[in-house]
């Protein structure tokens, strides 16, 4: 997470490479996008299931493909110079490599989860049905 934390401060100094009409504009969207980008995670961290944190960290991934966006347009706006935009762009790569497999981690504790439920429902089902009443009831025609 503190890699995350990282890109979000490193996109708040940006700020200075902008000009002031921008203020409102990508500057003020790049922001958002960045918070966005830790907030869900945060949240997402605080769910119970795997697919409630698997869906949170998608959305965390969905703003951070909006910042990347912003990101690529403020440089071919001569806005962000080289550096910053190979810095910005390193930072999203590395969260969107462990995003991805954070998330295929948590699929898959939702995914073992459902398959003992599934396998506990059967064995229920299985041990029920060849209970002495039940093979009463089905040799009996009542």
């Amino acid at each position: 997470m503190d890699f995350i934390k990282k890109t979000t401060l490193f996109i708040y100094t940006t700020r200075k490479l902008f000009p002031e009409e921008e203020r409102f504009g990508l500057i003020s969207q790049m922001r958002r996008a960045a918070i966005s980008v830790c907030s869900n995670f945060a949240e997402g961290n605080a769910k119970k299931s795997g697919k409630e944190k698997a869906r949170y960290t998608e959305i965390s991934y969905c703003s951070l493909m909006e910042l990347l966006n912003q990101a690529i347009i403020s440089h071919e706006l001569n806005y962000l110079d080289d550096k910053a935009m190979k810095k910005i762009r390193d930072m999203i790569d590395e969260i969107a490599n462990k995003a991805s497999k954070l998330k295929d981690y948590q699929l898959s504790l939702h995914n073992h989860i459902t398959l003992n439920i599934k396998h506990l429902t059967f064995n229920i089902r299985k041990n029920f049905l060849n209970t002495p009443s039940i093979e009463y009831l089905r040799r009996t025609k009542i």
